[in-house]
C-alpha cells in the first residue's frame, strides 16, 4: 500500500489504534455486559472475535496483545453469564454462526494469539455449545425454530465452518451434522 499512497498505511494503522484504545478504555458499551439490567446478546462475543482478528493482524506489541486478550475474556465471562449450560442459543439456530460458533472462533484466536498456551477448544462447555447444532437438528436439512429464527440453516458454507469447528474440536457429533447437511444439499443460502 505504501506505493500506492503513504497516507493509507498511515490511517489503517491510525485507525486500528482508535478502536483497540476504545476497546480497552471502555467498559460502558452495554454489549459488555457490566451495566445492571444489561444483558449481552451475540454482539459481544462477534464484537470480541472481530477485536482479536484485528489483534493477529495489526498488533505485534506482546504486553498489548495480552492486555486485549484479557480483556476479551472478561467481556466473554460477561456473555457466559446470561448462557445456559447445555449450550442453547436463546436466539435459536438463526444465530448459532453469530453466538454460539463465534465462541470457536474466539477460542481459536485466543490459542493462536498465545501461542498455544491458552487453550479451551477442548473446553466442555465449548462442546456443548457447538453441539447446539447437532441437538437442534430436525432432519431432512431443517432445525427446530427457536423465537424468531428459521428452520433452515443461513450461512454461507455451513459445512465449511462445521467441518473445521468438527475437526478441530475433534467432535464426531459435529461432523456427522455436517455430512447431513452436505447429503441434503443445504451446504449454501444467501443470509449472510
Amino acid at each position: 500500500l505504501d506505493e500506492i499512497s503513504m497516507n493509507i498505511t498511515r490511517r489503517i494503522k491510525n485507525r486500528v489504534k482508535e478502536h483497540l484504545e476504545i476497546y480497552l478504555d471502555h467498559t460502558d458499551f452495554w454489549w459488555m455486559g457490566y451495566h445492571k439490567g444489561s444483558r449481552p446478546n451475540n454482539w459481544n462475543p462477534w464484537i470480541v472475535s472481530n477485536i482479536l482478528t484485528l489483534t493477529s493482524l495489526a498488533v505485534t506489541d506482546t504486553p498489548l496483545r495480552t492486555q486485549i486478550v484479557e480483556r476479551a475474556c472478561l467481556y466473554l465471562n460477561n456473555f457466559f453469564k446470561f448462557t445456559f449450560d447445555d449450550g442453547a442459543c436463546i436466539e435459536g439456530m438463526g444465530y448459532y454462526f453469530a453466538s454460539n460458533a463465534v465462541i470457536f472462533d474466539i477460542y481459536q484466536e485466543i490459542f493462536d494469539l498465545t501461542d498455544g498456551k491458552c487453550n479451551k477448544l477442548d473446553d466442555d462447555y465449548l462442546a456443548r455449545l457447538l453441539e447446539y447444532a447437532v441437538n437442534m437438528y430436525a432432519g431432512n436439512g431443517g432445525f427446530f425454530s427457536v423465537n424468531d429464527s428459521p428452520t433452515s440453516l443461513k450461512s454461507s458454507k455451513p459445512n465449511i465452518y462445521l467441518q473445521r469447528m468438527a475437526t478441530t474440536t475433534k467432535n464426531p457429533r459435529l461432523l456427522a451434522l455436517n455430512n447431513l447437511i452436505i447429503e441434503n444439499g443445504s451446504d449454501e443460502t444467501d443470509y449472510f
